[in-house]
């Protein structure tokens, strides 16, 4: 009996003893060490190259108040914004803006996105678009154009300048900005709207350079900044 008592007395008292630091806030250090864990991969995802910060060649907008732009077809300044009234209605594939010396790449892979606002659409076609690769020694200047067309249930094209579309998907701008991003890397061309990947496709065609430049027809737009990168 005695020794019964002595020995509940000795759990008694080993349980009583306080436990050793790791077992009493074992699920405090795992959580910590996690957390660490979880840090140390976000910060090397985004220090890793397919994360490095882009190569911007030029921007305009407010930074520059769009300096050394040349404006003509219908496209004015107003408040840091650059406007189209919609008075060029006879759209023939050419840029009617195009960007000033300095935001004209020298190399044949490059991105181009433009900020850009709706007004408001009119007659029975009408659209805007970021224009790439734009050849300007040819009599019809070909090279590629992704736009918006209002007048199409596939709003959102890729297609040659003045010529056939290549790729098309639904999509309507409504009267908000959206920032719309020309990509051009290799024979691949993409478009982008909001950061979202909307069309891809590959040609054969237009591997040089080229200008870049944009277009509006029957449009009433607001461009609040614009930029060309390196791809």
């Amino acid at each position: 009996m005695n020794d019964e008592l002595n020995s509940f007395g000795s759990r008694e008292k080993m349980d009583s003893q306080p436990k050793p630091f790791w077992r009493r806030y074992f699920w405090h250090i795992s959580i910590a060490v996690l957390a660490v864990l979880l840090l140390l991969v976000a910060s090397s995802t985004c220090s890793s190259p397919f994360h490095k910060a882009e190569d911007v060649l030029c921007q305009s907008g407010s930074n520059d108040n769009w300096s050394g732009w040349h404006l003509t077809s219908g496209w004015k300044r107003l408040d840091n914004m650059l406007l189209n009234d919609g008075s060029n209605g006879g759209y023939n594939g050419k840029s009617t803006l195009l960007a000033p010396a300095s935001c004209q790449p020298k190399t044949m892979d490059y991105a181009v996105e433009a900020k850009i606002q709706v007004v408001t659409f009119s007659d029975n076609y009408s659209g805007f678009g970021i224009n790439v690769r734009e050849i300007p020694a040819s009599t019809r200047e070909p090279g590629y154009t992704t736009y918006i067309d209002s007048a199409s249930e596939n709003g959102a094209n890729i297609s040659v300048v003045g010529g056939d579309v290549l790729k098309n998907t639904p999509f309507r701008p409504g009267t908000a900005f959206h920032t719309y991003r020309a990509e051009v890397k290799g024979n691949t061309i993409a478009f982008l709207i909001d950061g979202a990947p909307v069309l891809s496709v590959v040609d054969n065609r237009y591997i040089s350079t080229g200008e870049v430049g944009l277009w509006c027809a029957n449009t009433q737009i607001e461009m609040s900044s614009f930029k060309v990168i390196k791809l």
